[in-house]
């Protein structure tokens, strides 16, 4: 299993104790706070997006759950979702359309095959992009940065090892949260 680094994301909202990961199923379907707890994962990163940025939202054709999932992700965002100084926008994205997407700041995967994590870690890797899902499969393959989830609590947790791999850099409050799993 990969380690992971467990960041409290009370703490991206006030302050929070450290939590565990439980396992759910990806059909479980993402709540709407997840797709929040996204797009404030881009305010801690050390060099921030100013003024307004967007997420590439990947819904894989094949799994309706990740087709319902990034539709709810794209609701929630709407025309803009202001989280702190920042305005985040959406834009859906096939896993084919990934490599060749341009002025992304994160990409948020909702569920799929193993190609389509294998689409986005590529693009994450190659782009220095921050690579968010709501997928445990994602993060546990090595092939996501940061996994967000709110039920039963609001939690994030991120895989150092891709967080590393991908020149994502986290700012110093942050990254002083974490704690490695084994």
């Amino acid at each position: 299993m990969p380690k992971c680094a467990s960041f409290s994301a009370l703490s991206l909202v006030m302050a929070g104790a450290l939590c565990v990961l439980p396992i759910r199923s990806s059909l479980a379907g993402a709540a709407d706070k997840d797709f929040m707890i996204a797009a404030r994962a881009l305010t801690f990163l050390e060099v921030p997006p100013k003024g307004s940025a967007e997420i590439g939202i990947i819904r894989d054709p094949a799994d309706p759950a990740s087709v319902k999932d990034a539709d709810t992700a794209k609701t929630v965002i709407g025309e803009g979702l202001s989280v702190g100084d920042l305005t985040v926008r959406a834009r859906f994205l096939t896993p084919s359309e990934v490599q060749g997407a341009n002025g992304l700041a994160a990409l948020l995967v909702t569920g799929g095959t193993p190609a389509v994590f294998q689409e986005v870690a590529a693009a994450g890797k190659s782009r220095k992009l921050l690579t968010i899902t709501t997928d445990p499969a994602c993060i546990r393959a090595d092939l996501c940065a940061v996994l967000v989830r709110s039920e039963p609590k609001i939690q994030v947790l991120a895989n150092s090892r891709v967080v590393q791999q991908d020149g994502i850099a986290f700012s110093q409050t942050f990254a002083m949260m974490i704690k490695e799993f084994q």
